[in-house]
């Protein structure tokens, strides 16, 4: 069992850079991928989809209850590997696009 925590009717204006203030029906902030197992048998378990939250910018929220287990995903690493046909970069969901964008350039 993971240290992954369920938080009921979190607001989400901190999520989206639209600021508009609705709340998450259930809400989880995912710190590791062996976390990822139990995130989904909870979703199940409640019987919600899962929603990935990542930086905000091409998110808009209403202001009523999004009824979804919402994840803010917190999950980094940029692993850029060379090979004989190119580059391959893998980066992880929380990483920042544009940090991903000023690595590869």
């Amino acid at each position: 069992m993971s240290d992954l925590q369920i938080k009921n009717h979190v607001p989400l204006d901190s999520y989206s850079t639209f600021g508009i203030s609705g709340k998450a029906r259930k809400f989880a902030h995912l710190t590791s991928t062996t976390q990822i197992p139990e995130l989904v048998a909870r979703a199940k378990q409640i019987g919600l989809p899962i929603l990935p939250l990542g930086g905000g910018s091409n998110t808009v929220f209403s202001d009523s209850v999004v009824s979804a287990l919402c994840v803010d995903v917190d999950l980094i690493g940029i692993d850029i590997t060379q090979t004989n046909d190119g580059v391959i970069v893998r980066a992880a969901a929380g990483e920042n696009w544009d940090q991903i964008v000023a690595k590869t350039v």
